[in-house]
């Protein structure tokens, strides 16, 4: 079986959570399935783009290691939920 190396985990849609703490007035986002992998920051558009570097870096870091990485369910969209 070949191994799965970095561009094949960035390539996979992993679930984000974005949320926007009151008291510190800036939004936070993670990576749930990435264990430890937040980002903070007052702007939602810098949240998003720094969250792509680290989890370029969190995916790196455990290849490089040998951890076991999890990977997202795919499951198919079946309309809008809101």
């Amino acid at each position: 079986m070949p191994t799965k190396d970095l561009e094949y985990y960035l390539s996979r849609h992993y679930p984000t959570l974005i949320d926007w703490i009151d008291e510190d007035q800036m939004y936070s986002v993670s990576v749930p399935l990435l264990s430890g992998l937040v980002v903070y920051d007052e702007q939602l558009t810098n949240a998003l783009a720094e969250l792509i570097d680290a989890k370029r870096e969190w995916l790196s870091t455990a290849i490089g290691r040998g951890i076991n990485i999890p990977e997202p369910q795919e499951t198919p969209v079946q309309g809008f939920v809101g």
